[in-house]
């Protein structure tokens, strides 16, 4: 019964077999379920943007080291968080001097002076 139920439905028009699935909230949830402690914690904190340096478009690494060292999370080198940015579509830009702290800068889809602009971030701290 449930076969012939399915071979009679008819498929929208619209539907593409080769295309991408919606983004919903259950897409964004098996993500999150699949993901590794590490890229979970990374998303979330991206989201929170709980310093000035780690924005939804502009972070540094050493501030979202900072912010992720408060989570109960097996350590992790800063390559490993390099490569879950990566993943995460995020571009490494430059290292700059920044209030006398060494900061990797990383941006994604910023198109300025990331340099400039993280400066300027900072001096709302």
């Amino acid at each position: 019964g449930l076969r012939a139920w399915f071979e009679r439905w008819t498929i929208s028009p619209e539907f593409n077999p080769e295309g991408r699935a919606p983004v919903t909230k259950y897409l964004k949830e098996l993500a999150d379920n699949a993901a590794s402690p590490l890229m979970a914690a990374v998303r979330h904190a991206i989201e929170d943007e709980p310093h000035a340096l780690v924005r939804s478009d502009l972070l540094s690494l050493s501030c979202l080291r900072g912010v992720l060292s408060g989570q109960t999370l097996p350590d992790f080198s800063d390559q490993a968080l390099a490569s879950v940015l990566r993943e995460l579509g995020w571009e490494k830009r430059e290292r700059v001097l920044l209030e006398g702290i060494r900061h990797t800068l990383w941006s994604k889809n910023f198109p300025g002076d990331v340099r400039s602009e993280a400066g300027l971030r900072l001096e709302y701290l």
